[in-house]
């Protein structure tokens, strides 16, 4: 079985090995765990009133008993349907709790999440910590239960894909500080087709760009507002959010902090970013400053913004959008019914991402959810000033277990990508020489060492066949061979 991790038109893959028929999750369809994304997480009223334990027992029972039994989730007043969206022992999210802790273990920092804090102590970067022990208490099936009542409702804000696992997200902040626009429950398909031209049969495609602006940063940013927007109430002079950005950060921060009524401000290097994605902070009203730099340059000038005035960073650098992001490895362990696959592929970028998924997979196996944490790798096109293959090779070794057998081969992708994929060992750079064959049959061949007249070069050369006019020609070299076995 296999999964495709996807963010704004960029794919990951998590392959897995043989099939999960028979095991609860058929191939055939789409998992008995995917939902429909129609409605509205904040459709209806929020009632504050608490129900019985046993109206809550009641309306939790409607949820699971069939239509012709009398139970029916729609006929629930709004108090009962907010009581079916608790854990059964009378537990809310407020019972449970998170804080900053260092990153780097040898730091004692800690700090609560309503500070405006971004570093530790000891200047490297912060990361979120629960209360396993205190989430511990509730039983693996009874999280599993609520997650699932909990998906494509209408109780604010329990349908989102992020906040149905508030728990595990934010568990402080109350339920109307939450800015949400029904973000996550990304559809989770099987790439059959696809599949086959890749030599698996059981792969699978978790597309998390199918959300309200069009990439993932929709689940980390609804984490960070609606933390701001509990700060602001809480009295912290926070007077608007800032981020650097090359398109979907910006987008995504536009959108939620309009959806709250908090300012936003967006830096973005001129001429580095699409129509598409400028003109939604634009329309939600953020202050958008073009400046003649590149990311970094932005990105410095905004961590001087914050540190003088009182703007919230929103750049990763901020985990607490890891915290939304992490939910998606919930989402495809619930879409295959609690079993998790046994390779999660997923773009690299600032590798952000790869923590998340890690950091949601670990809760789950934790807390009993499920029994294993499944193999990650991290697609990333190589930048053109990385070292020649030979060298990065020497600094970075890998061992056969580190990649997944995908990775492992010298094959030609299908011919619309027209892209050799470069021999394990050997990320930076790839073939200078035509593609082989695109059949099924040879595009999974073990690699063959590099011919003399087969060069390795870095990828800013091999797309005009010649370097850049500024630098001079880089010394060829060979890549190393593949020792691995491909896939079936």
């Amino acid at each position: 079985m296999a999964a495709f991790v996807g963010s704004a038109g960029a794919w990951g893959v998590a392959p897995v090995v043989g099939s999960r028929v028979g095991s609860g999750v058929s191939t055939g369809a789409s998992p008995s765990g995917a939902r429909p994304s129609g409605g509205t997480a904040g459709g209806g009223p929020r009632p504050r009133r608490h129900a019985s334990a046993a109206t809550a027992a009641a309306a939790r029972m409607a949820l699971a008993t069939p239509t012709s039994q009398g139970g029916s989730f729609w006929k629930l007043s709004d108090a009962e349907r907010r009581a079916a969206m608790q854990l059964p022992g009378g537990s809310t999210p407020a019972d449970f709790s998170a804080k900053y802790v260092a990153f780097d273990k040898t730091d004692s920092t800690t700090h609560s999440l309503d500070e405006v804090v971004y570093r530790a102590a000891g200047g490297g970067l912060l990361d979120v910590q629960h209360d396993m022990e205190a989430l511990a208490r509730t039983p693996p099936e009874e999280w599993k239960d609520l997650f699932d009542r909990r998906a494509g409702r209408t109780v604010w804000p329990y349908g989102s894909g992020v906040w149905s696992k508030k728990e595990w997200v934010l568990p402080g902040i109350p339920d109307d500080d939450v800015v949400s626009m029904f973000e996550g429950n990304s559809n989770l398909f099987w790439a059959e087709r696809f599949g086959k031209e890749l030599g698996m049969t059981d792969l699978w495609v978790k597309q998390c760009g199918n959300s309200h602006t069009g990439s993932f940063k929709d689940l980390g940013m609804t984490v960070l507002v609606s933390q701001v927007n509990h700060m602001i109430k809480s009295g912290k002079p926070i007077k608007a959010v800032g981020c650097a950005s090359t398109g979907d950060t910006s987008a995504a921060l536009g959108a939620y902090c309009a959806a709250a009524g908090i300012p936003s401000i967006v830096f973005l290097p001129a001429d580095k970013v699409t129509m598409a994605q400028l003109v939604q902070p634009i329309a939600n009203g953020s202050v958008v400053m073009s400046l003649d730099t590149d990311f970094d340059g932005c990105m410095k000038l905004i961590q001087q913004v914050v540190g003088e005035y009182p703007i919230y960073l929103a750049n990763s650098m901020n985990s607490l959008r890891l915290e939304g992001q992490k939910t998606v490895s919930v989402e495809i362990a619930q879409q295959f019914d609690w079993l998790v696959p046994d390779w999660v592929v997923v773009p690299g970028g600032n590798l952000g991402n790869v923590y998340a998924f890690y950091k949601g997979f670990k809760m789950m196996k934790e807390l009993g959810l499920t029994d294993r944490i499944p193999r990650l790798a991290v697609a990333q096109a190589p930048p053109p000033s990385l070292a020649p293959a030979s060298q990065t090779a020497a600094q970075s070794p890998q061992t056969p277990s580190s990649v997944p057998p995908a990775a492992a081969s010298s094959c030609c992708w299908p011919g619309r990508w027209g892209t050799p994929l470069p021999p394990a060992g050997s990320a930076s750079c790839t073939h200078q020489s035509p593609c082989p064959a695109t059949s099924p049959q040879t595009r999974w061949q073990s690699a063959a060492p590099a011919a003399p007249s087969s060069p390795c070069l870095p990828a800013e050369t091999q797309s005009t066949g010649s370097p850049p006019p500024h630098s001079t020609p880089p010394t060829p070299q060979t890549c190393p061979p593949s020792t691995r076995t491909p896939p079936p």
